[in-house]
């Protein structure tokens, strides 16, 4: 067993690196040891935390009701402490209040990109182009927040360290600092320059790396 250690005030802690699920079949495990022993009774439970969740298990827990009730705490749609007898079957208003949390993130999370992306975009500036002096090829996108430039690997690898690229989802990207997939479609890669600029220009922004 390595999952778990005794922190200072005697209670199991999960050991760095450790999975959800190797944590939960340990605890399990124990629980069903410290019965056996006489140590326990089958009422009661062993509880760690983890990622924030409260996690109560028994001898007799089904894990794969806990392991989906810890998914669903982690994402705020339940109270942060679970187990360790969870409903087997979901009710239509559980199901609906999760699918309404998870609508909600997304739109959130949609606003924040494109809020981000139009930021870049503002408060970018002309820097000029690359010392290669080299013409590349591109091609417009609308991301939905905006144009931008698709441009070639030949282009990308031509850009200085730090320039900012968007994603055709909308995502904002530095060169040098952030992973910028190389996959190309049709010759262009996924990411491109703010739509304003030709395809030599290199734009430095808010994100930009210092």
């Amino acid at each position: 067993m390595n999952a778990f250690m005794m922190n200072e005030a005697n209670m199991l802690e999960t050991v760095c690196g450790t999975h959800i699920l190797t944590a939960l079949d340990e605890a399990k495990l124990i629980a069903q040891v410290l019965v056996a022993k006489g140590l326990k009774n089958d009422a009661e439970i062993v509880v760690f935390v983890f990622s924030g969740v409260t996690i109560n298990v028994g001898p007799w827990s089904d894990l794969d009701l806990i392991y989906r009730d810890w998914e669903r705490a982690s994402k705020g749609y339940i109270p942060r402490t679970i187990g360790p007898n969870p409903n087997p079957v979901l009710s239509d208003e559980e199901r609906a209040h999760d699918a309404e949390m998870e609508t909600e993130k997304k739109r959130k999370h949609d606003e924040y990109r494109q809020r981000r992306t139009s930021e870049a975009l503002a408060e970018t500036k002309y820097l000029g182009a690359p010392k290669s002096g080299k013409s590349f090829k591109y091609a417009p996108y609308d991301t939905g927040s905006g144009w931008i430039d698709v441009i070639t690997p030949l282009h990308f690898d031509h850009l200085p360290q730090g320039t900012l690229l968007i994603c055709i989802d909308g995502e904002v990207a530095l060169k040098g600092t952030d992973y910028i997939d190389g996959d190309t479609r049709g010759g262009f890669l996924a990411y491109g320059l703010p739509s304003q600029s030709t395809d030599r220009l290199v734009y430095e922004g808010p994100f930009r790396a210092k």
